[in-house]
């Protein structure tokens, strides 16, 4: 195999992009009256199957909604439907979803390069939030 792929001894590749990219912008622009989620079955459908596949082999599954830039949740039209539906393929799998999108660094563009995805800065404080809860959530009792 001629090609090479990048090694992160920590798992954990970091963003090519550092700075804020107007992503959200560009969407107020291009969808005035806000941007609606469209469900890909396919992708229900398979992530049924990861999940199934996880328990059968006694993994802990657990969904979960990294830190959304609030700013941008108004122009997310049926954000809520979307959360219903990822809240309701939990219930029928009997498993946690755990929405992060309530720490106090969702209301800055100081921790985002765009309103869905964290910078570094804001991946280390996720990260350590996020390590937390696993660390509750895992432990064995």
């Amino acid at each position: 195999n001629s090609k090479t792929e990048s090694y992160y001894p920590s798992g954990f590749e970091p963003p090519a992009k550092i700075a804020w990219d107007n992503h959200l912008e560009d969407m107020q622009h291009q969808y005035p009256k806000g941007y609606t989620f469209i469900v890909d079955p396919l992708r229900t459908k398979y992530l049924g199957k990861t999940i199934e596949l996880a328990k059968a082999k006694n993994i802990k599954v657990i969904l979960y909604e990294s830190p959304v830039l609030s700013e941008s949740l108004s122009n997310l039209k049926n954000r809520e439907e979307m959360i219903g539906q990822i809240k309701m393929i939990a219930k029928d799998y009997n498993i946690k979803y755990v929405q992060f999108d309530n720490l106090p660094l969702s209301d800055s563009r100081d921790y985002f390069i765009s309103s869905l995805n964290l910078n570094l800065k804001g991946i280390k404080i996720f990260n350590d939030t996020l390590a937390a809860f696993m660390k509750r959530e895992l432990v064995v009792k």
